[in-house]
């Protein structure tokens, strides 16, 4: 079995929904819940299916900020097994075991770090929704007001793109276009601006002529990788891939950005993540590693300007 687990950790911010002037801080209300609800039974939560939602662990981080380890579980249920002896039988059928006295089985988990309104989180089987789930019920019990619990952990589509692109570089542009919208965009307006001029100008090169195209269903998708080959055509160096870049973020038209960190940048927003090995713990990962594998992608997010406000 292997030692470690792939994992995703991602990040979001809290919006909050108030109609009040007030700064709200998530970290500083995890803080303050946790303070006062001191137990893991004060931590836990039933959800509509019967299933609960436990803050199994959570503690202040020693440079700032907030770890929390949410877990799942429904009490009374079974785990499913297998025989190892039926594989030597033409069928094997599926059995059920109890979990050990005194334990219920775990049915996943969610590990999360909190710096202000910035949150990054790891999770196995759960949903990242299970986070504002969790935070919104802990501050309900914790008796902080209806507005302590209006809020949503969202993506960050109001980023500044063009200061991401600057401080991560760019590792891939995909641009994605009907080959009739393109070309027509393209020779309407020859400085090529926008996802589909680009496209347009690289059509026109292959396959050449001034003539206005016929409207067709034909979509195409020009893919450019940070060794500056469009398919293997044509070579970009870094400074031309930025350029190119914000040149599409000006346009209206479906493309997405990959970063030489790996952050994916669309029309609409930014998924930022990062693909991490982090030490396997039965079904879910080390606690403490996961951990401190957030604060890690935290700070490279702080230190390019990304969580900024």
């Amino acid at each position: 079995m292997a030692k470690t687990r792939d994992k995703v950790i991602s990040y979001r911010r809290a919006g909050w929904f108030v109609k009040d002037k007030k700064d709200r801080n998530l970290e500083d209300l995890v803080r303050k819940a946790h303070a006062k609800l001191k137990t893991v039974a004060r931590r836990k939560f039933r959800r509509g299916d019967g299933q609960f939602l436990k803050g199994a662990y959570l503690k202040a981080a020693k440079n700032g900020g907030y770890f929390i380890h949410i877990v799942a579980e429904t009490p009374g249920d079974l785990a499913s097994t297998l025989a190892q002896k039926d594989e030597n039988n033409a069928v094997s059928d599926v059995g059920t075991a109890s979990p050990p006295a005194g334990t219920e089985f775990m049915d996943g988990d969610i590990f999360v770090y909190v710096n202000g309104n910035n949150v990054c989180m790891c999770s196995s089987v759960l949903r990242d929704g299970s986070v504002t789930t969790f935070c919104r019920d802990l501050f309900d019990r914790a008796k902080f007001g209806i507005e302590a619990t209006q809020f949503d952990l969202m993506k960050i589509a109001n980023v500044d793109k063009l200061k991401m692109i600057k401080a991560q570089g760019v590792k891939e542009i995909d641009i994605r276009a009907s080959m009739y919208d393109a070309t027509v965009s393209y020779l309407d307006r020859k400085d090529a601006a926008g996802a589909l001029g680009v496209v347009g100008k690289h059509l026109t090169a292959i396959f050449g002529g001034e003539k206005q195209p016929k409207a067709d269903n034909l979509s195409v998708t020009i893919a450019i990788t940070a060794d500056g080959r469009i398919k293997g055509k044509q070579k970009l160096g870094g400074e031309r891939m930025e350029t190119l870049a914000n040149d599409i973020i000006d346009g209206d038209e479906d493309y997405r950005i990959t970063t030489k960190h790996g952050q994916r940048i669309t029309q609409s927003e930014i998924f930022v993540r990062e693909k991490v090995k982090i030490d396997r713990r039965g079904k879910s990962v080390d606690r403490d590693k996961a951990w401190k594998k957030l604060e890690e992608f935290y700070n490279k997010l702080d230190a390019a300007g990304i969580t900024a406000q």
